[in-house]
């Protein structure tokens, strides 16, 4: 059996590719780091709301989205529509 040619990863340059991922990466990174988490109280309707926007995004996207996510959605579209 041939013996497997070994590499010290530490010492590799990055391909284009992997950069483009790590700046993706420290992108959501950056973005996460900026969340706040907070508990609100909605009435029932708004909550009822929340799930249909939920349930809209879903079947957009094709996968499942939370009530958080759902929420942001709405938050940036009232934010497009005041022109911010």
């Amino acid at each position: 059996m041939k013996a497997p040619t070994l590499k010290d990863l530490g010492k590799q340059a990055p391909a284009a590719e992997a950069d483009e991922f790590s700046k993706a990466v420290e992108q959501e990174e950056a973005r996460a780091s900026a969340v706040v988490r907070k508990t609100f109280s909605f009435e029932q309707r708004h909550l009822d709301h929340l799930v249909t926007v939920a349930q809209q995004l879903s079947a957009e996207r094709g996968k499942t989205i939370g009530a958080s996510e759902a929420l942001r959605a709405i938050i940036e579209r009232d934010m497009k529509r005041a022109g911010q």
